[in-house]
């Protein structure tokens, strides 16, 4: 067995070396304690940012370092459809001859004797997502590399210069503006001016670059999940679609996704290209946003895999409640929408609520007007089909859109005697809401905590659900942060399970299914380069790691999985867990 911490040590400093980026100033890793107007502006302007050597010093740099690229954001939660063009900027960077607490008005004496014009040409704004920290909105490569060393005692100077831009719509930057944390700024409105105005409002900035020390995604850790253990068996599925407002993820606009009961107690799905979505006739339902119609009678008993019905509440976040009257809208925000979906969650209630999700996102109908609405009605084309249809619907969002992109899609309920069928028929659908920065959920749950089968690909192929329920090998992870120790927890083992298994490397392998040897159990770690740490206890076994004080660690990332040897249970008697993607960092 390999050395596990030498092992993971020396692959953590080699990937977190591989690419650095810092933060400055290093206080401002995950928010911004003030914003301004007058760094990237709507007129055109000059400015010189100076940061002080700690902001290096403290991040790991020990050296000379190439800086190659220089991104600003906005404040936090200030969203931004982006594309306002600086015709023309120049970005001049040298070691500033004076400490940046003695900085001076005049733009000519910050600049150091190795100033060098890094960039010139034009900018386009990018999108602000509202998050916190906000999404970078200026992002530079820098044609001209410019060497930095901090170790030799001088601040750092930025100045950047850039005539109006068009449209002058660009967001308030984010700024730390307190004197003791190192940054301080000298503006003008000119792109001409040879002198300034001393401000404690530095920008905020994002650097890459390489050499010794640095961070990586702002010190933040993250841990991903990817498929599900072997044996899971689930009557439930989904696909989720991430949240990346103000893009749209999902990939469902002109198809249809069908859902045929199967002899196993579950559905068989298949989606296939084209959709035809049927017209609505009648009134719509006046729905507003985070709303629940009455219930709809249908024209015949709805069946479906759990249960029986002969009508339907509609959620206007994109699905219908198939048992029980109105009680209130499934909540949203706060947890995935796979969770929501799973749990049939109300309010803080967790109940079996019976849900065909179209979509189920945080949608916003037009109330009163009743035009771009959802609207529940008998095809009139064929009485055995009830069509649930979101018209023209738009996404909430924080703010108000000029041009928001909006769905329509359409529930068809086929009544069929023994073999009642589904469709979900998409003619557009866009997921760019603000709740969750847009993430969606797409499938059929009895809610109560139903096993979770994980997030299937719709386009990819057939996906068969069915009973008995129930969770296979599973592997969860506490948060990487350095200075810590990270444990895998490995659940669900077998009693008779032999020995088993966590697995941390740094090649991943995506979702190679094991058969016919172990058939439906998936790899997604290359075992050959991984180390090992063995368990020896079940239902439920620890694996630990304990992770350096080493700030050059932030951003590495790793991979994890479990495995046990159970015989048996197939021919290679072997059960896996779902794989992990861990990034190291210094907050959760």
């Amino acid at each position: 067995m390999r050395n596990l911490p030498f092992v993971l040590a020396a692959g953590l400093m080699s990937a977190a070396f591989a690419q650095q980026e810092a933060i400055l100033p290093a206080s401002s890793y995950f928010t911004n304690t003030g914003t301004s107007t007058l760094t990237w502006r709507t007129t055109a302007f000059r400015f010189q940012m100076v940061y002080d050597t700690t902001h290096f010093t403290n991040q790991g740099v020990t050296g000379p370092i190439t800086i190659s690229r220089l991104r600003f954001r906005p404040g936090s939660g200030v969203v931004n459809a982006g594309g306002s063009v600086y015709g023309t900027v120049n970005v001049q960077l040298s070691s500033c001859p004076l400490d940046y607490t003695a900085m001076s008005t005049a733009f000519a004496t910050n600049r150091g004797g190795d100033n060098a014009t890094c960039f010139t040409g034009s900018v386009t704004t990018l999108p602000a997502a509202g998050t916190t920290p906000n999404t970078y909105i200026i992002d530079i490569a820098l044609t001209t590399p410019f060497v930095y060393d901090p170790t030799l005692g001088l601040d750092l100077c930025v100045e950047v210069d850039a005539t109006a831009p068009v449209p002058n719509t660009v967001p308030t930057m984010a700024t730390t503006n307190v004197l003791a944390q190192g940054v301080r700024r000298n503006s003008a409105a000119t792109t001409g001016a040879t002198t300034g105005a001393l401000s404690t409002f530095g920008s905020e900035l994002l650097i890459d670059f390489t050499g010794p020390g640095g961070y990586t995604s702002w010190g933040r850790s993250g841990n991903t999940v990817q498929g599900v253990g072997c044996y899971t068996t689930a009557r439930s599925f989904y696909e989720s679609f991430p949240g990346t407002e103000p893009v749209s993820s999902n990939d469902l606009s002109n198809k249809t996704v069908t859902m045929i009961q199967n002899g196993n107690g579950g559905y068989d799905v298949v989606t296939t290209p084209g959709a035809t979505v049927v017209p609505p006739t009648g009134t719509g339902l006046a729905m507003l946003d985070d709303s629940e119609s009455a219930a709809q009678l249908l024209p015949f008993t709805f069946d479906y895999p759990g249960g029986s019905t002969t009508s339907v509440v509609v959620g206007s976040n994109g699905y219908i409640n198939l048992n029980g009257a109105t009680n209130g809208s499934l909540v949203l925000g706060g947890t995935p929408m796979a969770t929501t979906l799973l749990n049939g969650q109300i309010v803080t209630t967790l109940v079996g609520r019976h849900i065909l999700a179209a979509s189920l996102q945080d949608l916003e109908p037009d109330g009163a007007l009743n035009v771009d609405n959802v609207f529940a009605n008998v095809d009139p084309n064929n009485p055995n089909i009830f069509l649930i249809t979101w018209q023209n619907v738009n996404c909430w969002h924080a703010t108000t859109q000029p041009t928001p992109a909006r769905s329509t899609f359409q529930i068809a309920l086929i009544d069929g005697g023994v073999a009642d069928t589904v469709e979900f028929r998409y003619q557009t659908l866009v997921n760019d809401s603000s709740n969750l920065s847009g993430e969606a959920a797409t499938g059929f749950s009895l809610g109560s905590g139903s096993v979770n089968p994980g997030s299937s690909d719709l386009t990819a192929g057939v996906i068969s659900t069915g009973v008995p329920e129930q969770a296979g090998l599973t592997m969860t992870s506490t948060a990487p942060l350095i200075g810590s120790t990270l444990t895998h927890t490995v659940s669900n083992i077998p009693g008779t399970a032999l020995i088993s298994a966590r697995l941390l490397g740094f090649i991943p392998v995506p979702g190679v299914d094991l058969g016919p040897l172990a058939p439906g159990c998936k790899q997604w770690i290359d075992s050959t380069t991984a180390a090992s740490e063995l368990i020896f206890t079940n239902p439920t076994g620890t694996a630990n790691l304990a992770i350096p004080y080493i700030p050059g660690l932030l951003g590495a990332v790793l991979y994890a999985q479990g495995a046990s040897l159970v015989p048996g249970v197939n021919t290679l008697g072997l059960l896996t867990t779902n794989g992990n993607t861990l990034t190291v960092g210094n907050s959760n």
